[in-house]
């Protein structure tokens, strides 16, 4: 600051020529000196908030894991493993170990490794196909396609009926000619305005 006041009162000693114009003190020192405590208090602050958001998200990656964010409500996954998880779309979920629909663990038959979705509501593994968290009875993950968006189903020459409404849901299975009722839009008795498909 002293070095300040001299500089400043040397400029001001100094006869002003008419014919040269004197350039302006170099003060790019005086500003570092006069900021330092504040910068270095500001740069030790930021370090602490960028310290204590790293560690939160470590604990929050080791202790809960946070799946999927549904409006302003998060679904915690406190058994899944956040370095092999994978979401998979459609509500399901997969680590190296489980696999889970929504927030619900699935009863894999197979390996979550093999875990895939194969349509809304409809995932399978290397052993079962699985209708929202219920393995599906009778379907053969290698032959399995959803037909229709009514949710019709078929794998080799089983045929099902995927229902979802507000009260419940189940995989159906149904006759050939259920199916192609239901495919030329006679049938429609098991569906309904509560019908996702």
């Amino acid at each position: 600051m002293i070095f300040a006041l001299a500089l400043s009162a040397l400029v001001q000693a100094a006869p002003a020529s008419a014919t040269q114009t004197q350039a302006p003190p170099d003060l790019t020192g005086m500003w570092i000196n006069q900021y330092t405590p504040d910068l270095a208090r500001a740069l030790v602050n930021a370090g602490y908030v960028v310290a204590m958001l790293g560690y939160s998200t470590i604990y929050r990656a080791t202790v809960g894991f946070s799946l999927w964010q549904l409006g302003m409500e998060s679904i915690v996954l406190d058994a899944a493993d956040p370095t092999t998880f994978r979401d998979l779309g459609e509500l399901y979920g997969a680590d190296a170990k489980r696999a889970y629909y929504h927030s619900t663990p699935i009863a894999l038959r197979g390996s979550a490794r093999r875990f895939e979705v194969l349509g809304a509501n409809v995932a399978r593994d290397d052993v079962a196909v699985y209708f929202q968290h219920e393995a599906i009875d009778g379907a053969d993950p290698a032959t399995f396609a959803i037909i229709s968006p009514g949710g019709l189903a078929r794998s080799g020459a089983k045929w099902f009926r995927l229902i979802d409404t507000d009260h419940g849901s189940c995989a159906l299975p149904i006759t050939k000619a259920e199916a192609e009722r239901v495919l030329a839009g006679e049938d429609d008795e098991l569906g309904g305005e509560d019908d996702d498909y």
